[in-house]
């Protein structure tokens, strides 16, 4: 995954700063497409962690990914200055 394929997926997603996280909401609909993304094609490899809520939208936060891949989170979204 390069950082321009990660950009491009949270374009249309819900996303924003949590503390030091960078969180993100995908749809049930949406989570094979993410997968594919991210090509984890082993179970071996520890997986992903994330959150599923009450409605089925998965929340993952994407700081340990983004490390991972080396890219840089606030390339993804920028923090807003305090």
């Amino acid at each position: 995954m390069t950082e321009l394929e990660l950009y491009k997926f949270c374009q249309d997603k819900e996303i924003g700063w949590r503390g030091e996280s960078l969180i993100m909401w995908i749809s049930p609909s949406e989570v094979q497409e993410f997968a594919d993304l991210i090509d984890r094609c082993s179970a071996d490899d520890g997986g992903l962690d994330c959150k599923i809520q009450q409605d089925g939208t998965v929340c993952v936060d994407l700081i340990e990914l983004c490390e991972e891949y080396d890219i840089d989170p606030e390339n993804i979204l920028p923090k807003e200055e305090q």
